[in-house]
């Protein structure tokens, strides 16, 4: 145990905010009334006869101190060791790496994705980075990469750090099944509503996060007709709107494979005062889009139809 300590104070030093953001997701996961299917991985220590004790662990987070506090309990030895062993799990993870980057990374990531449609700056970023996948790196040699925003919510991100983005556990499939993404931030704080995190965290007691996604550029990746690079790939499959074309500055990924998490963009309370000024319609562009054209769909097909054509020549002659 006192090689843990010593493991858990080293890192507190060396990042205490990387440390505080894994322990605010995991906190958004303990706290979601979804947290079957969100608190993914899940530890082991807390399981009871096999069977997930959501109560205690959430007790045992609510017990872990803020960071300061923390390092300080760890340096004199005075962590419990239920919470010590809890840690322990959430900091060693063996796939990935979560270290805070300065401000400046931003702009470097704006200039490969291009400007948002409106100006917001998240608050605080942090790169990921992962053990080397050979298929990922084979395919990102042969193919090249783009970066692309993705927007979930709070209580996803847990999982989503652990696992990566799977595409068939994304809800919205109107152009298709795969996981979609922007290369327009505005439209990936959306998806990001804020979320109560940890109520000892120095990154905000309620946040939102978006993730910054490596892409390879692939033919299976299903883009805009716009992209320079990506053209000829517009035609959704499988969607609620058959054949449709993928809007402007979206992708669809459905191999997962095809994609890693680069940065984690956080965004404290003021994130939803910015996306509110851009007004209502501004806010639901995508979703006034989709409804004119089902709306042009249906016009079409009535107009094409026999009732319509059999009553407009009666009315005619």
């Amino acid at each position: 145990m006192e090689d843990i300590r010593s493991e858990l104070a080293a890192a507190v030093r060396r990042d205490a905010m990387a440390f505080d953001l894994v322990i605010s997701l995991f906190q958004s996961a303990v706290n979601s009334y979804r947290h079957d299917s969100v608190l993914r991985p899940f530890p082991a220590s807390f399981l009871t006869d096999g069977e997930k004790d959501v109560d205690r662990l959430r007790s045992a987070v609510h017990q872990i101190p803020d960071v300061e506090r923390l390092r300080e309990q760890l340096e004199t030895m005075t962590v419990p060791d239920d919470i010590l062993g809890l840690l322990d799990w959430l900091m060693s993870s063996k796939t990935f790496t979560v270290n805070f980057a300065a401000q400046s990374v931003f702009e470097e990531l704006q200039q490969k994705t291009g400007r948002s449609s409106y100006s917001i700056r998240p608050d605080f970023v942090f790169k990921v980075d992962y053990q080397d996948d050979m298929r990922y790196s084979s395919h990102r040699d042969t193919y090249g990469t783009f970066y692309a925003y993705h927007g979930s919510r709070l209580e996803n991100f847990h999982s989503i750090l652990h696992h990566g983005l799977i595409s068939h556990l994304n809800k919205n499939a109107v152009f298709g099944a795969g996981t979609y993404l922007s290369s327009d931030l505005n439209v990936c704080m959306l998806y990001s509503p804020a979320g109560q995190g940890w109520q000892h965290s120095k990154l905000g007691k309620s946040i939102s996060c978006v993730a910054v996604c490596e892409v390879i550029d692939h033919p299976d990746v299903k883009a805009s007709s716009e992209g320079n690079t990506r053209r000829g790939r517009s035609k959704a499959e499988g969607g609620e709107i058959p054949g449709a074309t993928v809007p402007e500055r979206y992708y669809i990924v459905k191999n997962n494979e095809l994609l890693q998490i680069r940065y984690i963009l956080v965004f404290g309370q003021k994130a939803p005062l910015q996306t509110r000024r851009i007004g209502f319609f501004g806010r639901h562009r995508f979703a006034l889009m989709i409804g004119i054209y089902i709306l042009v769909l249906v016009i079409v097909g009535f107009i094409q139809s026999s009732y319509y054509r059999h009553n407009i020549r009666r009315f005619l002659w």
